[in-house]
């Protein structure tokens, strides 16, 4: 049974939130593009641990964090067009996590 929906309200902004944050020392190392990959196990795990519309939540805020934060230009939206097809790929990710996860269920 999942938990509350104000728990994963609250957990879908946290983790994505903190995802953002930690991006920040990674792009020092690793090329920023590649680091949109991190919000994945979180968007999963959402998923599976709530319904899904908290997953989509979470990818949700993690395009737009990542988009505003981390794109150039920073601090613009513009780059949300660049990552429509790894957003559209979380999607689909995490509506299979939690159909999978309802199946295992029961």
């Amino acid at each position: 049974m999942p938990a509350s929906t104000p728990a994963g309200l609250v957990s879908s902004v946290l983790t994505v939130t903190a995802v953002t944050l930690l991006i920040y020392p990674l792009k020092l190392v690793f090329d920023t593009g590649a680091l949109d990959g991190l919000y994945i196990p979180v968007i999963l795990f959402l998923a599976a641990k709530w319904h899904v519309a908290m997953g989509l939540l979470g990818s949700t805020v993690g395009a737009l964090e990542f988009s505003y934060f981390h794109l150039e230009p920073v601090h613009h939206f513009s780059g949300l067009v660049s990552e429509a097809l790894a957003f559209a790929a979380v999607v689909a990710g995490a509506l299979y996590v939690h159909v999978a996860s309802v199946r295992a269920v029961g």
